[in-house]
């Protein structure tokens, strides 16, 4: 008991008792260094996460425009294949027109390009 008589016991916020010894002091010390290195991690962890948040914002406007870019695609892909559908359906029609009308020119001519202007 003798070596605790001379440490002298202060109340603590967590209702343990700290010794003031020179020897508490050092490893006080040292849990506050651990402790300000922690809150200095953790300032860093919210700065980090805040750019984190900006950059995903980012990313979904980008997505958001691949979305709406893919589904112009997508339509254009349809068109794509009703003209294919049409100019099949006209060949084969210009085909069975040739065959009716052999008796006339059978001078294969090129097929007639139109072109049609497409306003925005």
């Amino acid at each position: 008991m003798s070596r605790y008589s001379s440490l002298t016991f202060h109340r603590h916020a967590s209702s343990s008792f700290v010794p003031t010894h020179p020897q508490s002091n050092s490893v006080l010390t040292a849990k506050i260094r651990e402790k300000k290195y922690e809150y200095e991690n953790l300032l860093q962890l919210k700065e980090l996460s805040a750019k984190l948040v900006i950059q995903m914002e980012q990313l979904e406007k980008k997505m958001e425009t691949l979305v709406g870019g893919t589904e112009a695609v997508a339509s254009v892909l349809e068109n794509w294949q009703n003209v294919f559908r049409i100019i099949n359906i006209a060949s084969g029609a210009e085909k069975s027109k040739k065959a009716v009308s052999s008796t006339e020119d059978d001078i294969d001519m090129p097929e007639t390009l139109v072109r049609i202007p497409i306003s925005n």
